[in-house]
């Protein structure tokens, strides 16, 4: 009866040991279709694209010299999102998006929204308010209208890099240029280019990418809409997960164990009416 278990034990070692030694590269992202699975997967350690989760973090802008800072507690459970401005120029609204409805709510607490109104957005309803992040900018790469290819990085064996060209449709971009680092497949830099000219960056921190039940997540995001370079910019964004008392980043992939959410109704708390 005892070798069934220590062979078990064992397979178990052995897999684990592999899986930590494993890395992707582009011997197997040979196809574009594997391209877009990969960057898929890889786009679950941003916090503003997973479709669930709970976190609190504070919103850095800075447009000519003028610096902003909002703390915000977002939630996000499949097509229902809510951001809750907790302190800052925007605070104390939430917007709520429920399936393809957006709702700005002008009185709102932790878990409850008050004076909720239906809106239509004159932007995108994936741009985050008063940011220049776009989430819409993460899909160019998945979707239909781009083709990207894998290349190896020069002197460099722990990133990829990957070559986006748009080959239809209407993208503000014709290029995108993104590196990623092999063991952990998460994206450090996605560089977007129009006209022959860097118009964006979106830049995810090596250092600042923290382990959240086995998962990779970026603590912190910084977005510049540059001119020509990523150091000469005029709007730039940054997000950090906030830490509580104890240092811990207050960021739940499961929201209903998130602390804050303890005694929340998650009908009431996307109740707009």
């Amino acid at each position: 009866m005892r070798k069934p278990l220590i062979f078990t034990v064992l397979v178990a070692l052995l897999t684990a040991c592999s899986g930590a030694a494993w890395a992707v590269d582009c011997l197997e992202l040979d196809t574009n279709e594997k391209i877009k699975a990969f960057v898929k997967k890889s786009q679950d350690s941003n916090p503003l694209k997973r479709e669930n989760v709970s976190t609190r973090f504070d919103l850095k802008t800075k447009e000519q010299g003028k610096k902003k800072t909002e703390l915000i507690q977002s939630l996000r459970m499949g097509d229902r999102k809510r951001s809750f401005f907790v302190k800052g120029k925007n605070a104390p609204q939430c917007f709520i998006t429920l399936g393809e409805r957006d709702y700005r709510c002008s009185k709102c607490r932790a878990l409850t929204n008050s004076e909720c109104r239906s809106f239509k957005s004159s932007e995108n309803s994936q741009v985050i308010r008063g940011t220049n992040i776009d989430l819409s900018d993460f899909d160019l790469i998945t979707d239909d209208d781009h083709e990207s290819v894998c290349n190896d990085v020069k002197n460099n064996k722990k990133f990829i890099k990957l070559t986006t060209m748009r080959i239809s449709g209407d993208s503000p971009y014709e290029k995108i240029i993104s590196y990623y680092v092999k063991d952990k497949e998460v994206p450090i830099t996605m560089n977007y280019f129009a006209e022959g000219v860097l118009r964006k960056v979106y830049r995810f921190f090596p250092k600042y990418y923290i382990q959240v039940k086995g998962e990779w997540i970026a603590a912190v995001t910084r977005v510049r809409t540059t001119v020509g370079k990523e150091k000469k910019y005029t709007f730039e964004t940054i997000v950090k997960i906030k830490k509580n008392k104890k240092k811990e980043y207050q960021i739940y992939l499961d929201p209903p164990t998130d602390p804050a959410l303890k005694k929340a109704n998650f009908e009431t708390i996307f109740n707009v009416q």
